[in-house]
């Protein structure tokens, strides 16, 4: 099961962690340390998980880590990693379910239109195609719940390995690093914005660049 494997190639500094789980090697770096840390805190995401099917790399921003202490042990870990290894084959299984049920009705359909009804069969595609539409929303609601359930089931575990207290104190902990992370951002922000403002009344051009 491959996970952002773009990003799992380009990880080849030195891990600030390195875990062995169930035969699979994992390893931890640290966000700050990569080019992927706008990517990912910029969108309220301090950790994240990649793999090149084999092997796990987590990349998570170095004070969130440490503000979570306890958070990413082995024991955690696995639980993760086992929920990611589950819903891969799921998604995997029922992917490949679709589509050879889309390659079999289509073929079912041509042969029915072709020997049967062939001033029809322009229609009959299309009818085909809005049932196979139909199909795939039903899919992804199943992957959808299947991946909620898996989720609530590892929430669990990682409540019970951990306990409701030291689970309660990371979630406060999570918010306060939360709130304290982007109330910088937000005060950085302002005050860049307060000098393009200023600048553009000065020159008074009315162009604003805001590529990247």
């Amino acid at each position: 099961m491959k996970m952002q494997n773009k990003i799992f190639k380009a990880l080849t500094g030195e891990p600030a962690v390195v875990q062995q789980i169930d035969g699979r090697q994992v390893e931890i770096h640290y966000m700050n340390d990569t080019p992927f840390l706008a990517q990912f805190a910029g969108r309220g995401r301090f950790a994240e998980w990649t793999s090149d099917g084999k092997a796990f790399k987590l990349i998570v921003e170095k004070g969130y880590f440490e503000a979570m202490d306890g958070f990413y042990t082995e024991e955690i870990n696995k639980v993760w990693i086992n929920f990611l290894v589950s819903v891969g084959k799921k998604y995997r299984k029922v992917t490949a379910i679709f589509l050879g049920g889309i390659a079999l009705l289509y073929l079912i359909v041509a042969l029915v239109g072709i020997l049967w009804f062939p001033d029809q069969l322009t229609n009959i595609l299309i009818g085909s195609l809005i049932v196979v539409l139909g199909a795939n929303i039903v899919q992804t609601r199943y992957v959808r719940k299947y991946i909620a359930n898996e989720n609530t089931k590892a929430r669990d575990a990682i409540v019970q390995a951990l306990g409701d207290k030291k689970y309660n104190e990371l979630l406060q902990k999570q918010d306060e690093y939360y709130k304290a992370y982007y109330k910088f951002d937000e005060e950085t922000t302002e005050t860049e914005a307060t000098e393009i403002d200023t600048e553009n009344e000065s020159t008074d051009n009315g162009d604003e660049d805001y590529g990247n």
